[in-house]
């Protein structure tokens, strides 16, 4: 927009010996201004928007506001592209969950007597089924139940997205590089690097006759590092010569390095799971039992009157964690990847595992799947844009609705019964648990064996497909795709 603004210059005096002449000039000024939509503070739609100056320009008498030039922005209607009207904070917040594949997963039994106590450890048998690690009870006060109080371990993640017009796949590459980085300490001990925002402990405001939680505690800022993987530790008491209540636990570090007991409850249930979970309490722990003796001791632990030995026992929660678009053609945003993947030998991969409950007929025998080590599963999501009722129910995003993401595409609709601590129940479908997480894809190929059993055809031996359930123990085969959360 162009202002053109007329002025009155000098006086000139022109002394002759006929007459004086007075002469004023009359000059004009221009003043170009940039109106953009995109600098605007205030655009209720595309075509309209205030623009505010930084000073004010007067139009006087005689002024005359002009359009100079005026430019559609293209990009905007780019089918490639994507417009964020303003900037960003995407908020995730979840709990981490193993599943039971028996690898380096350990549980134990206690032999008292009168005198001593005895920890005897074993491998976990697999179920193939979800533990969400929970705080499940407090040591210091062993009049607790195992379930009294108990919640989820939550944290919480912040994405943060500048205003702009991005190109689709670049906006997923962005947001992906975040979830992905960590922060990188200098001069720090390796305790002091506490991989997590902070305890997200529920905040139990109202609950109607189904418990619902209605607010959360805000997270803990004196975190180093910022991941989706948390570093666990198995504590075992130091002396055998007294009865304790809980002579193992497991225990994790808050924002604050303060370590917090907790442990594994079934995180699923329903018509459609396919096991039945082998250890219904927090007996299961994430520690390499064949290597306990050997384990590097990490600390000591002062709890009431008892004092524990502290061993690293490994990492929970999702290794990987991609944000991707149009991944197989899909034209769509979505996660690929919210778990940590069974490796082998670098290599990703699936299997089975097959009990010995049966030996007469092998088609009796209990079969588990096993397509991911752990990972993450989302509490709540929301952003700065979003939209809640009075009850704390999501009703709208603009955010989500760019990226074509309905609220239930990531968040379980019965999510908040794992939050009920009223109930010993605390757990959801197991179909909505498969939906709002992801797993390494399991290919028909694994459900046939071909490893051993050939048949000689003159110079050839040719591998016959038998069927798995012939075998027992495990049986792995590599899968380099995911089952993905597609919006």
């Amino acid at each position: 927009m162009c202002i053109k603004k007329w002025r009155e210059g000098i006086c000139l005096n022109f002394n002759s010996n006929i007459y004086i002449n007075n002469i004023i000039l009359i000059y004009m000024e221009n003043i170009v201004l940039e109106l953009s939509r995109v600098q605007s503070n205030d655009s209720p739609m595309n075509a309209v928007w205030t623009t505010n100056l930084s000073k004010p320009i007067k139009i006087e008498q005689g002024d005359e506001i002009i359009i100079k030039q005026a430019f559609l922005d293209t990009r905007q209607i780019d089918q490639n592209s994507i417009e964020i009207p303003e900037d960003i904070q995407w908020t995730l917040q979840f709990g981490y969950y193993m599943i039971n594949h028996g690898i380096n997963l350990s549980t134990y039994t206690v032999i008292e007597t009168q005198t001593s106590t005895t920890v005897n450890f074993s491998q976990a048998s697999p179920d193939g089924l979800p533990y969400i690690l929970n705080t499940v009870y407090n040591p210091a006060q062993p009049q607790f139940t195992i379930f009294e109080n108990a919640q989820p371990l939550l944290d919480s993640f912040i994405i943060n997205i500048p205003k702009g017009i991005y190109e689709k796949s670049y906006l997923a590459q962005f947001i992906t590089r975040q979830m992905q980085q960590i922060n990188k300490p200098q001069n720090q001990k390796i305790l002091n690097n506490y991989f997590t925002n902070g305890q997200l402990y529920p905040q139990i405001i109202e609950f109607e006759f189904t418990g619902k939680l209605i607010n959360y505690n805000q997270p803990n800022s004196n975190s180093v590092i910022t991941t989706f993987q948390k570093p666990l530790y198995l504590a075992v008491v130091q002396s055998q010569e007294i009865i304790v209540p809980f002579p193992v636990l497991l225990l994790s570090l808050d924002g604050s390095g303060n370590y917090i007991p907790c442990g594994y409850v079934p995180l699923a249930s329903g018509n459609n799971i396919p096991n039945t979970y082998n250890y219904p309490i927090d007996n299961i722990f994430s520690a390499f039992v064949n290597y306990y003796n050997n384990m590097t001791k990490v600390g000591e632990l002062n709890i009431g009157t008892n004092v524990y030995n502290i061993y690293d026992a490994g990492f929970i929660g999702a290794s990987e964690m991609a944000f991707t678009f149009n991944d197989e053609n899909s034209n769509k945003y979505a996660f690929q990847y919210m778990h940590s993947p069974l490796i082998n030998s670098g290599n990703e991969c699936v299997g089975t595992y097959i009990s010995t409950e049966s030996e007469t007929n092998s088609y009796n025998r209990k079969i588990s799947y096993l397509s991911s080590y752990s990972g993450i599963i989302l509490i709540d999501t929301f952003t700065n844009l979003t939209i809640k009722n009075n009850l704390n129910n999501f009703v709208s995003d603009v955010f989500f609705d760019l990226l074509g993401l309905n609220y239930n595409d990531l968040i379980s609709p019965d999510i908040r019964n794992i939050i009920n601590i009223q109930s010993q129940n605390n757990q959801i479908d197991y179909l909505n648990f498969m939906n709002v997480t992801t797993r390494n894809f399991f290919p028909q190929s694994a459900l046939s064996d071909t490893s051993n059993d050939v048949t000689d055809i003159g110079n050839y031996k040719i591998a016959n497909y038998k069927s798995m359930y012939s075998k027992t123990s495990y049986s792995f085969i590599e899968s380099q795709a995911t089952d993905e959360i597609v919006f």
